[in-house]
């Protein structure tokens, strides 16, 4: 994996400080060029290891984590159930569309695995990806095959034309702008002719949604337009493109325009509450459903 831009610059740093100093020492006690360059290199490998190592997920900061999922995330029966309802219908047209040996459906981050336990039901090849090995182990344990690590090293280790369907959900309003780019294109290589590319993200259309819920989760990088999401989608090749909204915000300390509305006798005032109560109470999720 290539550096990026900050760690070249502090390798390049760092290199020039140490070749500066061994060179001052060396030069004192060894005649000239004796073993220098064999030193200088080994000093490079260890830097070069200990900037570019991969981060350890065990630390505090994932057990607090943890403790968050399991505060705020719901009950994997809620959520199975919100999955449903979304997605069956869409996921029982693509497992139709597929000939001869069962399709396969990859999951992007896929959590606990709800998504994939529901596919699976419908009898496609289910294949989960997520970094975290607690995930990793309730998948497999329920019999999904898995794969820890990177997400888009994961989905480029397929062959082109080979997946029904990839799901992406929740997982976008983590990803830097340059790294989802480069998933969607792959993603619409990997498809075959037909299949289904699902990106579902907390909804930017919904203040609550975009404003209190989403920042609630520390590792959300910012909410991500549904315009902008089908734009890149068209950029790399998706022919097809379909918003869906879900999930009205349902708390106590929502004002109920509703009711307020029942109470008028104007239409007119009545239409314009009716969109602040969108604007601000609207869909929690929205969902962007591509066909290559």
């Amino acid at each position: 994996m290539e550096s990026s831009p900050p760690q070249a610059a502090m390798q390049r740093t760092i290199k020039s400080k140490v070749k500066h100093l061994v060179s001052r020492l060396l030069s004192r006690f060894e005649p000239a060029n004796s073993g220098y360059e064999r030193r200088i290199k080994a000093l490079e490998n260890q830097i070069k290891n200990l900037i570019t190592q991969p981060q350890q997920h065990d630390g505090i900061e994932d057990k607090i984590y943890k403790e968050f999922e399991l505060n705020f995330r719901g009950s994997s029966t809620m959520i199975t159930n919100r999955l449903k309802d979304r997605y069956s219908s869409l996921l029982n047209e693509q497992f139709e569309r597929s000939e001869g040996a069962p399709p396969t459906l990859l999951d992007l981050g896929c959590g606990h695995g709800e998504f994939l336990d529901i596919a699976s039901e419908i009898g496609f090849k289910t294949i989960g990806v997520d970094q975290s090995n607690e995930a990793i182990a309730i998948c497999k344990g329920k019999g999904h095959r898995m794969i820890l690590g990177d997400l888009l090293s994961a989905l480029q280790s397929f062959q082109e034309g080979s997946i029904q369907f990839i799901s992406f959900q929740h997982v976008i309003e983590h990803c830097p702008a340059d790294y989802t780019i480069k998933v969607f294109d792959e993603a619409k290589r990997r498809l075959v002719e037909g299949g289904a590319f699902l990106v579902e993200t907390p909804s930017l259309l919904s203040l609550w949604a975009s404003t209190r819920q989403f920042y609630l989760d520390p590792s959300h990088l910012r909410p991500v337009h549904p315009d902008y999401i089908q734009f890149i989608a068209g950029t790399c090749g998706f022919t097809y493109g379909e918003v869906k909204e879900f999930g009205k915000v349902e708390h106590p300390d929502a004002c109920n325009f509703e009711k307020i509305i029942s109470s008028l006798n104007d239409e007119g005032a009545a239409q314009e509450l009716k969109k602040l109560d969108k604007w601000l109470y609207g869909p929690m999720d929205l969902c962007c459903i591509f066909k290559k």
